[in-house]
């Protein structure tokens, strides 16, 4: 039996050599794996441990600002000592001041320039869409960046929120694309291709079931929840920059390089009419609250009012010298902001007189891009300068100052109130005479977990 199995043995094939390698190859590249996995597991649980460090110590630096701004808030309620004279709150004794004739320069991402902006329907948020392909979400009480999104390939030409401040639509430009993004995660919702070469607005319609885009010649409209194509709108020659929903949703005002605003019925598309009367291309459309007005800004440096449902034109006033990017109605519709042009500020007006109530001076550079707040009580606006500023409506002073140092965010009051995630060292210089002073005395007393003390009210009412 034993001679009957080693013949059975001997007479099975022998592997070839090239087996027997590659057997050991496999082998080999086998335990080559295991020990990469295993360097790999180790390393991501060094880094994983260094970040829980890193966000623990974050959590408690911020703990312990704003348990000691709450202290200095309380300390400032308390009443004044009954003899003597006042005591000023802490807060406002720790406040530093610059050097005589010295005077704060911040130091934003110069390819930061903003070219829109907008607030959430609660006025708590602001988004800003910039020359760096980012959309920015900024908290309006606290003055922090909440989030930097990216996502587009080029520059972000517009951006608005829904009506119920869920969702954010924006457009990338010359990427010929426009996005919807959820807003707390700030997580892309879907991507359409939309206008060929490029595509210059995108806005929700009243009830946020639908989304306007503008760009070459032809305006669309289309399905926010599945992005589907609704309709085209055929009747521009040149391409469309301007684009705005009548407040009841049912029609739609356009306008662009042909110098024509056009009317349009949401329903069918079906053009309703042709207003001409401006004499270059239309860059802003605004309807009033109540839907009875609108106006039309053009690089004609004129701003027109219409009725929409006549077609008539109620009144022509002259704007700010240069060409009006961008007008809004405040929520009472008495009066309109208006940006653009060379002269770097923001103007309110009288929309029944045309009357120049107010001038905001504080950019640098060109003004993209302004809205009202819901209450009405403030301004945003947004400037080639790098900067988005917010404003008091009423009395025209400077509130905060808002820019990113890449993606991190800085604000500022014009005391020198500073929240930043940033190194200040980076985001501000203090200048006196051509010569940089140190920052040290600057950064210890005027740093804040909170921006808005003391303008708070102005902004949430």
């Amino acid at each position: 039996r034993e001679r009957d199995r080693l013949a059975q043995v001997a007479a099975l094939p022998t592997p070839p050599v090239e087996t027997l390698e590659q057997i050991a190859k496999d082998a080999a590249d086998q335990a080559r794996k295991q020990q990469l996995a295993r360097e790999l597991a180790s390393l991501q649980a060094v880094e994983r441990a260094a970040r829980e460090r890193q966000q623990a110590a974050l959590r408690e630096a911020e703990i312990a600002e704003r348990e000691r701004d709450l202290r200095l808030q309380q300390q400032a309620a308390l009443p004044p000592p009954a003899i003597g004279p006042a005591t000023p709150p802490p807060h406002a004794a720790r406040r530093y001041a610059l050097p005589e004739g010295a005077s704060l320069v911040p130091q934003p991402s110069r390819e930061d320039g903003y070219n829109s902006v907008a607030l959430s329907p609660d006025g708590r948020s602001l988004v800003s869409g910039s020359d760096d392909k980012m959309l920015k979400l900024w908290d309006m009480e606290s003055g922090k960046l909440l989030r930097s999104i990216a996502g587009h390939e080029r520059r972000v030409f517009s951006v608005a929120f829904s009506l119920d401040g869920r969702s954010l639509v924006s457009t990338g430009g010359d990427d010929a694309t426009l996005k919807l993004w959820d807003v707390a995660s700030g997580d892309l919702l879907r991507s359409i291709a939309v206008h060929g070469d490029w595509v210059s607005k995108a806005i929700f319609s009243p009830d946020g079931r639908t989304v306007a885009s503008a760009g070459e010649k032809t305006p669309k409209l289309w399905d926010a929840a599945s992005g589907k194509l609704l309709r085209s709108m055929a009747g521009h020659h040149r391409g469309v920059f301007a684009i705005a929903f009548a407040p009841d949703g049912r029609s739609l005002a356009t306008g662009g390089v042909d110098a024509t605003l056009k009317l349009w019925e949401t329903a069918s598309g079906k053009l309703l009419r042709t207003l001409a009367g401006h004499g270059n291309t239309i860059d802003s459309i605004a309807f009033s609250p109540d839907g009875s007005r609108f106006v039309s800004a053009s690089r004609d440096h004129m701003w027109k009012v219409w009725d929409p449902a006549s077609g008539k034109q109620l009144g022509s006033f002259s704007g700010t010298g240069g060409t009006d990017t961008s007008v809004a109605f405040s929520p009472d519709g008495r009066s309109l902001v208006s940006a653009g042009g060379d002269d770097e500020t923001v103007k309110l007006w009288d929309v029944a007189s045309g009357k120049l109530l107010r001038q905001f001076d504080g950019h640098l550079s060109s003004v993209r891009a302004v809205a009202f707040s819901p209450n009405g009580l403030t301004l945003v606006s947004g400037s080639q300068d790098a900067t988005v500023k917010l404003w008091d409506a009423a009395s025209g002073a400077l509130l905060a100052t808002f820019f990113s140092i890449g993606a991190q965010g800085v604000a500022y009051t014009p005391d020198g109130v500073f929240v930043t995630d940033a190194d200040p060292r980076a985001a501000f210089k203090i200048m006196r005479g051509g010569q940089e002073l140190p920052l040290d005395d600057f950064i210890a007393l005027n740093r804040r977990a909170s921006l808005l003390i003391g303008v708070r009210e102005a902004l949430v009412k």
